[in-house]
């Protein structure tokens, strides 16, 4: 994401739209036949497109007869004549046609600083903001590990619908967060300045508070009624939503804090533009939150662990909400002795595998790290084959996004304790 810019030729603008880009998206726009794609399916055609989360983008679907680049051309005209979208549109419009489970798709990107469809105002003008990142020490990476974050500063709007036809915005500045090193955004809003924005459009638009209180009973009143599920039950549904919502971890909650968490999702949701929520139990014995706004659908999922806790999910805000917590695999154990407990052997032998693992490696001419192998015994000794499976497992997660490094790990850790690599 902060790689040097590509020079993009003519032959190639026509359909690139990538991640440099998405700051400077006024609207997207999908062609589709048949029935409309559900809120997720549509907001992963576009992330498909350009690249990248469609946090603060303006994105609608428009059904046609037949969705291809010579339709999608003329309407974007027929929005230019009625001036519901900039008058040079055509000249900054891309296009880019798919074949899909849904039929064929046409995904129409629209860059520039046009007026936007029918607000009830003109967004404010966005604010100067710096080209470069800005680097960090002494934040980690929950994917990775890594320990330096870049930060930067990127135009964002928030949006409130009046009615079906009419909206308020606001153009603000926001501070994004991503590691280093493997590019994850970790936080979408690190000065809360959403909120603040929201709180100003809503106060104008005469929105209703939100019933807070009566929501999360309903939440509270799904989870009583879903069954614990095993770590792979809950590892498979997980993995099942992770890329495309973008989740950074699954976030251990004890059962006694359980309300207090939901109360601060539902609260950050809102306070963020949310203006519908529906609760539900999926068939996996999962309980799904689903938050409705005006720029797009924001679920959370929440499913029972084995001691009672719950583990929640979702896309990068609910991880805001939440604050630091802990992953799933840092949920406390049992102790061993000499009063150091399992959690804090996991959490130190993850740390350290992790820098072990983007410094040099699992394995070194000779075989297993030294050091790798002893962190392997260490583990084995604490809490035998599970452990080092739980501790694997993290480190799996957060060194996945380079090629061939957990396999390496689990060779290196052949014939130690019960592990067979």
């Amino acid at each position: 994401m902060f790689r040097r810019k590509k020079k993009v030729t003519p032959a190639r603008a026509a359909t690139q739209v990538g991640a440099s880009n998405a700051a400077n998206v006024e609207r997207v726009i999908v062609l589709h036949r048949g029935a409309a794609p559900h809120p997720d399916q549509l907001r992963q055609l576009v992330e498909y497109v350009l690249g990248v989360p469609t946090y603060n983008l303006h994105v609608t679907a428009s059904r046609v007869d037949e969705p291809t680049v010579d339709v999608a051309y003329a309407l974007i005209a027929r929005f230019q004549s009625e001036g519901t979208i900039g008058a040079d549109a055509l000249d900054r419009a891309s296009f880019q046609s798919l074949k899909t489970s849904l039929g064929p798709i046409v995904v129409v990107v629209v860059r520039g600083s046009g007026p936007p469809e029918r607000h009830a105002y003109a967004p404010s003008p966005s604010p100067a903001l710096p080209d470069e990142p800005i680097r960090h020490d002494g934040y980690v990476c929950p994917l990775c590990g890594f320990s330096q974050v870049l930060t930067q500063r990127q135009t964002a709007r928030a949006q409130w619908q009046l009615d079906e036809e009419r909206s308020v915005a606001h153009d603000f500045a926001v501070t994004l967060m991503f590691c280093a090193a493997c590019e994850t955004l970790i936080n979408d809003d690190v000065n809360g300045d959403r909120a603040v924005v929201y709180q100003r459009l809503t106060t104008q638009a005469g929105a209703p508070a939100p019933r807070t209180s009566e929501m999360v009973h309903e939440v509270m009143h799904h989870v009583t009624r879903v069954r614990a599920l095993s770590e792979p039950e809950r590892q498979h549904d997980y993995d099942d939503v992770r890329q495309t919502w973008h989740c950074l971890d699954l976030r251990y909650i004890p059962e006694g804090e359980l309300e207090d968490a939901v109360t601060r999702i539902i609260d950050g949701y809102f306070a963020e533009g949310a203006n519908e929520f529906q609760v539900q139990t999926l068939e996996n014995h999962v309980v799904q939150l689903s938050f409705s706004t005006s720029m797009g659908f924001r679920p959370v999922r929440l499913s029972r662990t084995s001691d009672g806790g719950f583990t929640a999910y979702g896309q990068v805000a609910l991880y805001r909400f939440l604050g630091q917590g802990r992953p799933e695999a840092s949920a406390p154990q049992a102790g061993v002795g000499g009063g150091v407990s399992t959690e804090d052997v996991l959490d130190a032998a993850v740390r350290e595998l992790v820098t072990l693992g983007l410094a040099e490696g699992f394995l070194s001419p000779d075989g297993p790290g030294a050091r790798t192998a002893e962190i392997g015994r260490q583990l084995d000794s604490a809490g035998g084959i599970d452990l080092m499976k739980a501790a694997h497992a993290v480190v799996a997660s957060r060194v996945r996004h380079v090629p061939g490094m957990a396999r390496e790990l689990d060779v290196a850790w052949d014939g130690i304790g019960g592990w067979l690599g």
